[in-house]
């Protein structure tokens, strides 16, 4: 189980298998991956979709949840520096790359206005 929890899609009463019954969609990393619906009894779809991931900044890691993109998850990976940067693959030509967590929320936050 991840450091970010036990709130998320493997331990979730939503998920057969790679499924979740409520959104019908396929969770590819159920142990990282959320959403606000997890285990709840209401049936009506909340928000979307959460990546549970890791930032380390200064040496120091955090865990916490990022929302999906259009469907994509986004994630995180380390730079030779040792901080995190956040990776948005859109399709198989086009890849977003963030610095932070904090930007990659900013952008998801405009986007949606």
């Amino acid at each position: 189980m991840p450091n970010g929890g036990s709130h998320n899609c493997a331990n979730c009463k939503y998920l057969l298998d790679t499924q979740c019954t409520l959104r019908d969609v396929k969770i590819d990393v159920p142990y990282w991956t959320t959403c606000r619906n997890w285990n709840s009894s209401d049936s009506v779809i909340t928000d979307v979709k959460y990546a549970i991931v890791g930032e380390v900044i200064n040496g120091v890691i955090r865990y916490g949840e990022i929302p999906y993109y259009n469907g994509k998850r986004p994630d995180t990976v380390q730079q030779p520096d040792g901080d995190t940067q956040v990776i948005l693959r859109l399709n198989n030509q086009n890849t977003l790359l963030f610095g932070t967590v904090k930007e990659y929320l900013e952008f998801f936050n405009n986007a949606q206005d």
